[in-house]
């Protein structure tokens, strides 16, 4: 068991409003860059930035244009449930590299992604471009199909894509993209298609008093081993059931998986990042979805000793 601690909650400064509210409710992905942590959020069309340290609120920035109805089911009906947030390493076009934010695919309409070009001190900077995802992630639907990406750090030469595994099948699973052909293709303004995956490795997590694990983001170490955060929540299909626990753990450079540990107090953890210490321990930043349109996402910290 690994103990969190809550280090804020995700409210935004005034002015800036999610759905009506002054806060982040259903926290999904976080990335830092620069002196800013980015967080987004599956029922918003913005990417919240947050400062990197204190408790000051942070402010929205558009993903995509257009307006969500504040009506919680209409929202949760037409959302475009950006799942996954990553960090992109310099490539044409882009000096400093890029934000990618990305859809789950867990519907029809849900296969996009945003790049988000950023400035030498980290900062967001540029036109947002968005790029089509529908050829890879139809390619994806043959061989998993109850798609979900939940996560897509970038590892080495490879995009690892998160499948949450939650549908009747439980496939949970981690889909290696070619790095340089998902590069290659926002340089030339998309799609993305079947050409840059390089293999599927499907893994079973466990389960916590009977409901299986599934995967909700991960993080890549310099090592070449990825933390990952799983949750045990009731079945679905593109939806959430009732959340029942939340673990990290780590998948060596082989695939095996090692060093799984429960988090207490349970939160719905959907976004992680880590930093290893000198001592090897390993530090963890955590969003949870609160599952609550009316409560705030919290940032949660976390110390993980494999």
């Amino acid at each position: 068991m690994i103990e969190t601690r809550r280090l804020r909650e995700l409210e935004l400064e005034p002015g800036s409003t999610e759905g009506g509210k002054s806060f982040i409710a259903a926290a999904s992905g976080l990335v830092h860059t620069g002196s800013s942590l980015c967080v987004i959020a599956d029922d918003a069309l913005d990417l919240a930035v947050f400062p990197g340290e204190g408790e000051a609120p942070g402010r929205l920035a558009q993903l995509l244009r257009g307006e969500l109805s504040s009506d919680q089911s209409q929202r949760k009906a037409h959302k475009p449930d950006f799942e996954a947030l990553t960090s992109l390493p310099a490539f044409e076009g882009h000096p400093n590299g890029a934000l990618m934010a990305l859809e789950s695919g867990s519907k029809g309409d849900r296969h996009y992604g945003v790049v988000c070009p950023l400035a030498p001190d980290g900062a967001l900077s540029g036109e947002r471009r968005e790029i089509e995802l529908a050829p890879l992630y139809e390619e994806l639907k043959g061989r998993l199909p109850e798609l979900n990406v939940e996560g897509a750090p970038v590892a080495g030469e490879r995009i690892l894509l998160m499948q949450r595994g939650n549908g009747p099948a439980r496939e949970s699973g981690v889909i290696e993209l070619s790095l340089e052909l998902v590069l290659a293709a926002i340089t030339r303004g998309g799609p993305l298609d079947g050409s840059a995956l390089v293999r599927i490795r499907r893994h079973d997590l466990g389960a916590v008093d009977g409901v299986p694990l599934c995967f909700s983001d991960a993080a890549p170490l310099p090592d070449g081993r990825l933390v990952y955060s799983a949750v045990a929540e009731g079945e679905g299909k593109g939806h959430d059931g009732a959340f029942g626990a939340a673990v990290v753990g780590m998948i060596e450079p082989d695939g095996t998986v090692s060093a799984k540990e429960r988090l207490e107090p349970a939160a719905k953890v959907e976004g992680v990042e880590a930093r290893v210490r000198e001592d090897g321990a390993i530090e963890l930043l955590l969003v949870a979805d609160a599952d609550d349109p009316d409560q705030a996402a919290p940032l949660l910290a976390a110390t993980l000793r494999p």
